[in-house]
């Protein structure tokens, strides 16, 4: 017979990275960035983790197809409604609603980005 660990209590899990950033495993999807935003602290190459069902709020950072070509965009409500290009703040799409329409082709909403700070050297 065997007893328990005193400190068993006190043992922390593993953590599960998908507990984590994963709250709808069917809505979520993981992106791996092209290019480099700093103001929004996103390095190329970081992986973004984006819900499809979550729906945008004003300043929200998407991933929408406006031009027929996948963009990393910010969500504005006001003055206007429209998307935002995230590296140089050009206007991509305005809305005569606050609410989106289908032409906007808002894929999902970045909730995470996962960065990778290990520079690697050749």
């Amino acid at each position: 017979m065997s007893f328990p660990s005193p400190a068993a209590d006190y043992a922390e899990s593993r953590p599960d990275l998908n507990r984590l950033l994963v709250s709808r495993p069917h809505a979520t999807f993981f992106i791996k960035a092209d290019a480099q935003y700093p103001e929004q602290g996103i390095l190329k190459g970081a992986m973004l983790v984006v819900d499809s069902s979550t729906k945008p709020v004003h300043g929200s950072l998407v991933v929408a197809s406006p031009e027929d070509e996948m963009r990393l965009c910010r969500v504005q409500l006001a003055p206007f409604p429209a998307l935002i290009t995230v590296n140089s703040s050009e206007v991509l799409w305005t809305f005569s609603e606050p609410d989106f329409d289908e032409r906007s082709q808002i894929f999902g909403v970045v909730t995470y980005v996962v960065n990778k700070t290990m520079i690697l050297q050749n």
